[in-house]
């Protein structure tokens, strides 16, 4: 069976025999048969599919060609990547376990830090895309690995608990865990604090759902709904 590249900003997973390809730049998901894993390189063999995979060259050939007319796959190395597992850490709890009764001292430098991660998400998601935001985030946070290696866990949460109470002020969480993940992120990098921004898939019904991450603590979830998604990009 031959082997592809995944088009650049595409990423897969496999959920529940489904394969679900993420296309970052269209910000769009497209599902497909578990086998077809097999064509991507670097794509994690499941012995269980091995029984399924067709051997016939005419229908091998035309499930890589469909891959690559939809532009989840490619064929040119400049382009494309391979298929690498999403390594992070299994969700044990939230990082604060009750938003109302948190009451951090507020000043006037979280409120600009706040608004500026706000604006300038929406205007990378509003004007852009969402690969132009990611890819500014990911800048970001490269040039605050240079000084730090990880995130202080209780510095973060002082800090997301600020991020939560001028929330309350500009946005609704409901159905914005995007722009709310992104924001948050953004939030803390201008604290030197570096967070993970991971986007999950699940099926039966398909949903996809964002949360930012700090080691095994979740900062903008809640833990059990977030279990329910399996990660498809982490940045």
């Amino acid at each position: 069976m031959p082997k592809y590249l995944l088009a650049r900003d595409v990423y897969v997973c496999v959920v529940d025999n489904r394969c679900i390809w993420f296309d970052v730049t269209r910000n769009s998901y497209f599902g497909s048969k578990a086998t077809d894993i097999a064509f991507v390189e670097g794509g994690v063999d499941d012995p269980s599919m091995a029984g399924n995979i067709s051997t016939d060259r005419t229908s091998v050939d035309a499930g890589g060609a469909k891959l690559l007319k939809h532009g989840l796959l490619t064929d040119d190395s400049a382009r494309g990547h391979r298929a690498e597992p999403v390594c992070v850490d299994s969700i044990r709890e939230a990082l604060i376990a009750d938003h109302s009764r948190v009451s951090p001292k507020i000043g006037g430098r979280d409120v600009l830090r706040f608004l500026v991660a706000c604006i300038s998400t929406l205007v990378m998601l509003r004007r852009f895309s969402l690969g132009m935001a990611l890819r500014n985030l990911e800048k970001k946070k490269s040039r605050v690995q240079i000084r730090t290696k990880h995130a202080d866990r209780e510095r973060v949460r002082e800090l997301v608990c600020v991020f939560v109470r001028l929330r309350i002020f500009a946005y609704t969480v409901r159905q914005a865990c995007l722009f709310d993940s992104l924001a948050l992120a953004r939030f803390l990098l201008a604290y030197s604090e570096i967070p993970q921004v991971v986007i999950g898939v699940s099926t039966q019904p398909f949903r996809s759902h964002c949360w930012v991450q700090v080691g095994d603590l979740v900062a903008n979830s809640e833990p059990e709904f977030t279990k329910r998604f399996k990660p498809i990009f982490m940045l």
